[in-house]
């Protein structure tokens, strides 16, 4: 591989490329996060099903990390192609496999190449492009992943009715846009300064493990995280060139805008299980009917994240920020209350938490990394990534536990008659979305910034 030099535009068809194969690739985690208990099930998975929802969750945390920082060292267009090809070679084993742990395998290849492609997409926004189109492009970023979702839970939805293998097929459609990938800068041999490729995978794994630690409670895992911690921590003090330079945590701007994307995005991969929760145990409806509901909801996601970018140049990152959040709430707080009234209700109020989500994505992602300098924007988006994709595995993860919880299910804080256990969720979820808001506004000096920080670099 070769580093990357800094400066330079990156051509509108290999970007437009990138976001095809993320879209085509991403989709199957939405399809399988509907799914995997009726795949599970046929593949005679037993309680091991929801692995193949969380594993790649884990291994998308993890990847995310490592490819954004490899895009501040070397070749963007050579990640780009080694990422096809692992979303080509999940396709086929997906296809042709019968087997719980081949599926999985399958799914993990899949999760890999496409977050490839998101990475180098997110990359050469914040390092390549200027502000306005910066804002514009990250903005389209979380459209593109709202339409992966919209996608996602209509192909999950299908299960019932095609053999799920067929899914497998969908990210083959990604095939025609390779060619494009060749316009992506190819970097320059050699360079002054040596990859730190150990400090990436041991950070990584450390990052990895913190989702599995939620996911699987229990000594073994809960020894590997502590071991994996402090070996990092005596790795970073003892090595100067790490590729976390400690003056990243000193960075107030920077650290300001990951905690508030850290709580902001806690519960954002429990909205498809719970709404299909509601419907299956509140409604009573099928699954392919849940999976319209939500393919609504995240088709004007899509919409709204399209324009965040414009959104953010008319009221600067903090209104921005702050306005999505009190959106979630109002979203989140509503579903709650009048949970047992009618689905397509429910379906308007996950409209509002979904606006308020994606409208965050753009001024977030551009106030943390616009207090770096460009060269090391790719680790600033890689820990932006990883914070938002761990804590929503651990959110994930404790969305499940409440649901085995038996106080949550004798609450009754709805104007419903059912559905009290759903609801008692929901409001856990809106207090992580107003204490989002209490961060937004103890931080927002740093997130003001940004509107300023986006001019200077």
């Amino acid at each position: 591989m070769f580093r990357e030099k800094e400066k330079g535009p990156v051509k509108t068809g290999a970007l437009a490329a990138l976001l095809a194969i993320y879209l085509l690739g991403n989709l199957m985690l939405q399809a399988f996060n509907l799914s995997y208990s009726d795949i599970g099930r046929d593949l005679g998975a037993g309680k091991m099903a929801d692995f193949l929802s969380v594993i790649p969750g884990i291994v998308l945390a993890v990847l995310s990390l490592l490819y954004d920082a490899l895009c501040d060292f070397v070749s963007a267009r050579a990640i780009a192609f080694v990422g096809a090809s692992f979303l080509i070679a999940g396709s086929l084993l997906g296809i042709f496999l019968h087997s719980f742990w081949g599926i999985l395998a399958a799914r993990i290849l899949q999760q890999s190449g496409s977050q490839a492609a998101g990475s180098v997409f997110l990359v050469s926004c914040v390092k390549r492009l200027p502000p306005k189109r910066k804002t514009f492009y990250i903005g389209l970023f979380g459209a593109v992943y709202s339409a992966a979702s919209v996608l996602g839970v209509l192909a999950g939805g299908l299960v019932d009715s095609v053999p799920w293998n067929l899914l497998f097929i969908l990210p083959l459609f990604s095939l025609p846009f390779l060619p494009f990938l060749s316009s992506l800068p190819s970097g320059a041999k050699g360079g002054e300064k040596k990859v730190d490729y150990f400090g990436m995978i041991l950070f990584s794994l450390l990052a990895g493990s913190i989702s599995v630690f939620f996911d699987f409670l229990s000594l073994t895992s809960a020894l590997v995280l502590i071991g994996l911690l402090l070996g990092f921590a005596v790795y970073a003090l003892l090595n100067k060139n790490c590729f976390l330079p400690r003056k990243f945590l000193k960075n107030r701007g920077f650290m300001s805008a990951i905690s508030v994307i850290i709580v902001f995005n806690l519960f954002s991969y429990a909205q498809i299980p719970i709404y299909q929760l509601i419907g299956k145990d509140v409604y009573h409806i099928p699954l392919e009917e849940v999976s319209w509901a939500l393919a609504a909801v995240y088709a004007l996601t899509a919409l709204i994240g399209a324009f965040s970018g414009k959104l953010v140049s008319w009221l600067g990152h903090y209104k921005t920020v702050l306005f999505s959040a009190l959106a979630m709430v109002l979203g989140l707080g509503l579903s709650a209350l009048f949970i047992g009234f009618n689905f397509w209700l429910l379906t308007v109020f996950a409209c509002i938490y979904n606006f308020g989500e994606i409208a965050a994505y753009s001024p977030l992602y551009s106030a943390a990394t616009s207090a770096l300098l460009p060269e090391e924007r790719g680790r600033g988006m890689g820990l932006c990534e990883l914070s938002l994709n761990t804590t929503s595995a651990i959110g994930l993860s404790v969305y499940s536990a409440l649901l085995s919880s038996p106080l949550l299910s004798r609450l009754r804080l709805t104007a419903s008659s059912s559905g009290f256990l759903a609801s008692n969720v929901l409001w856990i979820m809106a207090l992580a979305s107003a204490l989002a808001a209490v961060l937004i506004a103890l931080f927002s000096k740093s997130l003001k910034n940004g509107d300023s920080a986006s001019f200077r670099h």
